[in-house]
């Protein structure tokens, strides 16, 4: 997808191991039209739990007390799938003719 601010194509590269908060931004970026490419990110909510030791000591941790979902608030998860025709596995990640010729679509 062609960025009008810029001109340039722009695509979100992504792949099982994303999770969490690396499964948010591709989230957000699949509601707003970019592509998706390379494989099923892993999910997660990219949400943090506030907890306390017996002491009181505060501390942070992943929690289960949230959804990721998209502008459709459709769960997201199991996670986000590349857009059609933009799933490939890692072995291309790093060849920059082939990502580039899926971003000239």
């Amino acid at each position: 997808m062609r960025n009008l601010n810029s001109g340039m194509n722009i695509g979100v590269l992504c792949s099982q191991v994303a999770f969490s908060c690396g499964h948010q931004f591709p989230t957000l970026m699949k509601d707003y039209g970019y592509p998706i490419m390379g494989e099923r990110s892993g999910g997660g909510t990219c949400c943090v739990q506030v907890m306390q030791t017996a002491d009181g000591q505060n501390f942070m941790i992943s929690t289960y007390r949230d959804r990721s979902t998209d502008k459709n608030f459709t769960n997201t998860d199991a996670g986000i799938t590349p857009t059609e025709g933009y799933a490939f596995g890692y072995d291309h990640f790093y060849d920059l003719d082939f990502l580039t010729s899926k971003l000239q679509r």
